[in-house]
């Protein structure tokens, strides 16, 4: 920004030294305009009737080249001194005598609020003041509410941060270490800047009753709007995203660069990093301490609603605890992948733990798997004498485990860990999906063509064919015939194998393999074909009106696609969809309750906003393997609060090490509880003294 001088009359003397314009005190809110490249500027009144009692003046002059605005003006002990531009945002300076520096938006008439002007619902002024806001380069945000009897009397809205910064008294000649102000900031500013409304009576209609538009705060250019609370604000669609990858294990900051690369750069993105992250952090404050009822209602929920579902639950100590150890239940399918068909969590890894699980599992399943798989736990091995047929062994173990590794983690709540789980077991169902079709829709190569193993490519899964082809080619070059017989017309033959030195091609007489010989646990269609129906997936969203979004989505990212390099084309569409969006704004101004924080956080979470808490919330427990931690001593403790600076507790109001704001009740209620107990100790150890010595009396009485 560049401002020039003024002389003592308020004369604008020189622009680049090609200007020199003399104005009277009587024209208020005045300032020249000179484009570059251009012979002339003009010298024109700002502000319209409406906004100051003057008429319109305008002068024009020549010999500028200037591409900067400047105005004069003493109105209000205020003295201006320039006009500051910030992209497509510009702002008229002012000075006052003491020094301060003042701002004013200036943004054509059309957008400036006027006082009396009425609009028909709250939300038409609301939208106005954004719009304005937004071409000043500011945000707004809505404050008080003033009724009497009842009656809403005044509306206010206000700049963003418009409030009373709060000051921490600090004395430098005290060298006390305990007086050192904690490296904090504060947002809130001193400024007036507000749009005050009043209901017209009998109506439902507003009017502006008193409008301020100096700021004691720059205003924001373009290129930093990115920063303002309007634009940080998070709404479902970034919420839903955050929310998608956390499902996959992909973290807030993740999340953001991810945004910033699709949508072209991070000044398109609503909200920074550390706003993402509060979004995470948002979902477990949500959870918070109704985590295990939730999970106990949903899982009731689906055990009632699908089929073949079951589920149980103990409550240890009437609550359900952190940490707890995930026991998943893996078989082979029949393209010898691992398939989860129940899991378990139980609270330690003991023999009672195992078995009351295990029982759970056969009461499920109503018969006892002919092979079981385990780890080699020491608690599950003394099992084997009930369970006789239990192998100890990793590989399958180690396989299962690492799939839900990817999408959780020890820091999950019981909520979120039911929804990685169940994205975990969408991916498993998807892979058994695509190798169904594999088997079905491709044809394997066959090099001999034997009517033997075309017979098996049709009936068996690709994996199990593979197999079974490999044994065929090897009875055909590694074993030979050395006898045969018959006997009641059942063929006996005597098969060897065949070593290095000779090489023996054999022909199959058998061109299918026998019924008998054919289990269906290796077949490509034994499942059902409602396994894989869309319903009976966990993470699929397939209600009428996440169906209706997706689907409009994806038609407007096909029209995109088929537009690209047709510039003319695209910006038609463009026109269309803004016309679309004036319609929809139109017809619903105000913002849905459903669009709020909570609500979002409900609809993500798959949980009401309020629900009645039974179970307490989890703790954390211990197991094997969790490490040991190293116990701090009394010493350890005052050596470290000795290095501690103490901080004032804005409850109590001293410095203190131990405690702030935010937990000083906590830590009061535990020194009065610590005190009662000393005082109890105290008068059981004065006791115990009187009636030491009364028996000392006695003995020395006798």
């Amino acid at each position: 920004m560049l401002i020039e001088e003024l002389d003592s009359s308020g004369s604008i003397v020189a622009i680049n030294g090609a200007l020199s314009v003399q104005l009277n005190d009587s024209m208020s809110n005045t300032f020249v305009t000179a484009t570059n490249g251009d012979d002339y500027a003009e010298i024109t009144d700002s502000v319209s009737e409406s906004r100051v009692n003057q008429s319109s003046i305008s002068y024009s002059v020549s010999s500028c080249d200037s591409a900067s605005s400047y105005c004069v003006q003493t109105e209000n002990n205020m003295q201006s001194v320039g006009v500051e531009h910030r992209g497509r945002v510009s702002s008229i300076v002012y000075h006052t005598p003491n020094g301060t520096t003042y701002w004013k938006p200036n943004v054509p008439d059309e957008f400036v609020p006027v006082k009396d002007m009425e609009f028909e619902t709250w939300d038409d002024s609301v939208n106005m003041y954004n719009t304005y806001a937004d071409k000043s380069g500011f945000s707004i945000r809505l404050s008080t509410i003033k009724r009497v009897k009842g009656s809403v009397t005044h509306r206010y809205m206000l700049y963003t941060r418009a409030g009373k910064p709060k000051f921490q008294d600090f004395d430098s000649s005290i060298s006390n270490s305990a007086s050192t102000p904690r490296r904090s900031s504060f947002k809130a500013v001193c400024c007036n800047a507000r749009l005050i409304l009043k209901p017209v009576p009998n109506t439902m209609r507003f009017k502006i009753y008193d409008f301020d538009d100096i700021h004691t705060h720059e205003l924001i250019g373009p290129n930093t709007m990115e920063f303002t609370k309007k634009r940080r604000k998070i709404g479902y669609s970034e919420r839903n995203f955050i929310h998608k990858l956390s499902l996959n294990k992909i973290g807030p900051n993740i999340a953001h660069n991810l945004q910033c690369s699709l949508k072209g750069g991070s000044q398109n993105v609503n909200g920074t990093k550390t706003d993402f992250q509060n979004a995470t952090r948002d979902v477990r404050l949500f959870i918070s301490d109704r985590d295990a009822q939730m999970i106990v209602d949903t899982m009731t929920s689906r055990s009632v609603n699908l089929p073949n579902f079951s589920f149980e639950y103990k409550v240890v100590g009437s609550e359900i605890r952190y940490g707890m150890i995930f026991v998943p239940f893996t078989g082979v399918d029949h393209h010898k992948k691992c398939v989860t068909f129940g899991v378990g969590l139980i609270y330690d890894e003991t023999i009672e733990s195992y078995k009351w699980l295990l029982d759970k599992f056969l009461k499920t399943h109503k018969k006892q798997p002919k092979l079981v798989l385990t780890d080699q736990d020491a608690a599950v091995n003394k099992l084997e004498i009930q369970w006789c047929c239990l192998m100890k062994t990793t590989s399958r173990c180690e396989s299962s485990n690492s799939l839900f590794k990817v999408n959780t983690s020890h820091a999950n709540t019981l909520v979120q860990f039911l929804l990685y789980f169940g994205t975990a077991l969408d991916r498993q169902q998807k892979t058994q999906l695509e190798l169904d079709i594999e088997s079905s829709t491709t044809t394997p190569k066959m090099p001999e063509k034997l009517p033997l193993e075309i017979h098996p490519s049709k009936i068996y899964t690709r994996k199990i064919f593979l197999e079974v082809q490999k044994e065929i080619y090897r009875g055909m070059r590694q074993c030979y015939v050395t006898s045969s017989s018959e006997l009641d017309g059942i063929k006996k033959f005597n098969i060897a194998h065949t070593n290095k030195r000779f090489k023996v091609v054999n022909n199959y007489v058998v061109e299918l393999i026998p019924d008998k010989y054919l289990p269906a646990r290796w077949m490509r269609n034994v499942l059902p074909e409602r396994v894989h129906d869309i319903s009976n997936r966990y993470s699929a969203e397939d209600d009428e009106e996440s169906v209706i979004r997706r689907n409009m989505f994806e038609l407007l990212t096909e029209c995109a696609d088929q537009l690209i390099h047709k510039p003319d084309c695209v910006n038609s569409l463009l026109v269309q969809l803004k016309d679309i969006k004036d319609k929809v704004f139109k017809e619903f101004p105000s913002e849905p309750p459903c669009n709020s924080k909570r609500s979002i956080i409900c609809e993500l979470v798959g949980q009401p906003d309020t629900i009645n808490v039974t179970i307490k919330p989890p703790t954390g427990i211990r197991n094997k393997g969790s490490g040991t931690k190293h116990q701090v001593g009394i010493v350890e403790k005052l050596l470290e609060n000795c290095n501690k600076n103490p901080r004032l507790c804005h409850k109590c109001n001293k410095y203190v090490i131990d405690h702030d704001s935010r937990n000083c009740e906590k830590v009061k209620d535990a020194k009065e509880a610590a005190a009662a107990a000393a005082a109890v100790l105290a008068d059981a150890v004065v006791a115990k003294s009187i009636a030491d010595s009364s028996v000392n009396r006695c003995v020395y009485a006798l």
